[in-house]
């Protein structure tokens, strides 16, 4: 009993520290360079078909509206906690999901929602680290099954610095990714990309990403471990919630310099098709 409580922490452990598969077939390439943004492929144990989550709650001591949580932070209020849950309160799990964390030097967060979403709820600190005069903004979006996005916005102000701030991102970059699609042959396959964008990211600005949608799961980070570079991967899982999923399907990512604000974009495309044999979980989203 001892051996089996230990190999549960253990796999909690590696999951909430992004480490990445290891046993996964990767016939695509071999970029093993990962920073600590990515975060390995949840056990999905939801039922889309029969329980979708229809949106996420957000709650906090600073937060007046849930439909449209923001918190101002100040020199004299440095850190606010925010508390994000799929709605209604019944729904336990969510099969299909994106979540979203952006931060920079000035204003940091550290969430669980990368990992705890699928799982029903998730918690964030933020903390405003003042270095300039003006605002600056920390974010993140959650999304799940039928609901619509909702993103949480912190926001850090201060008047008390001869320095102004400035943007995270210049207008004027480019961004080149290393492939734009790929077709899935296995399901747990692999495949890694990376983007190069030729301008860094200013005030310690990075952002993480992943999700599961219409079979596959996703994460990608920018600047988390090079200032002009993305990475990330697509796994195939073939999975909507617990069930194995059925038929072709396909996924599309836009990814942005400035996830947040940015209109710079670059595209990755993933086809593939699940091994389900049951006609009322198909992989594509209808």
């Amino acid at each position: 009993m001892k051996e089996k409580i230990f190999m549960v922490f253990v796999m909690l452990f590696l999951v909430s520290c992004g480490e990445m598969p290891n046993n996964s077939d990767n016939s695509s390439n071999n970029n093993n360079n990962f920073g600590s943004g990515l975060y390995n492929s949840p056990i999905l144990v939801g039922d889309i078909v029969e329980k979708p989550a229809s949106g996420i709650y957000v709650t906090g001591n600073d937060i007046t509206n849930p439909s449209f949580p923001t918190v101002e932070l100040t020199s004299n209020k440095t850190t606010t906690l925010v508390n994000g849950a799929l709605s209604p309160v019944s729904v336990k799990q969510a099969s299909i999901f994106e979540v979203v964390s952006a931060q920079s030097n000035n204003l940091e967060v550290i969430t669980s929602c990368h990992t705890g979403l699928p799982s029903n709820n998730c918690m964030s600190t933020f903390t405003y680290k003042p270095s300039c005069s003006g605002q600056v903004f920390s974010q993140v979006k959650l999304q799940a099954d039928n609901g619509g996005a909702t993103v949480i916005n912190v926001m850090g102000n201060s008047t008390d610095y001869a320095a102004q701030c400035e943007k995270n991102i210049d207008d004027n970059i480019t961004m080149q990714i290393s492939d734009t699609s790929h077709y899935f042959k296995n399901i747990n396959e692999i495949y890694y990309f990376t983007i190069d964008i030729d301008k860094p990211a200013k005030n310690g600005y990075r952002y993480s990403a992943n999700g599961a949608v219409n079979g596959f799961y996703y994460s990608y980070e920018c600047f988390h471990s090079n200032n002009q570079k993305c990475t990330g991967f697509v796994q195939l899982l073939g999975k909507i919630g617990k069930f194995d999923c059925k038929g072709e399907t396909e996924m599309k990512l836009d990814i942005k310099a400035d996830y947040f604000e940015g209109v710079k974009k670059v595209s990755f495309t993933a086809q593939g098709f699940g091994l389900g044999h049951d006609d009322n979980y198909t992989c594509m989203s209808k």
